[in-house]
């Protein structure tokens, strides 16, 4: 199974992806393919445990229903 707790996700912070794209607008190649990614070990389940306790508060605070198929 593809997605599992498990799964590893590369997490690069904002503001590294726009030094990226600032650094090769200078010195990048055009028509190369360049990869960016971070040095961290997340998995999907503390990305999703780390989404769900940062904005779980919306949750509480609006009127979303939740619908199950």
């Amino acid at each position: 199974m593809l997605w599992t707790r498990d799964y590893k996700l590369s997490t690069v912070h904002v503001y590294d992806v726009v030094r990226a794209i600032w650094h090769l607008c200078y010195h990048g190649n055009v028509g190369d393919v360049y990869n960016l990614a971070d040095k961290g070990d997340t998995s999907q389940s503390f990305t999703h445990y780390a989404l769900h306790h940062r904005f779980s508060w919306m949750l509480k605070t609006t009127n979303i229903m939740h619908y199950s198929n």
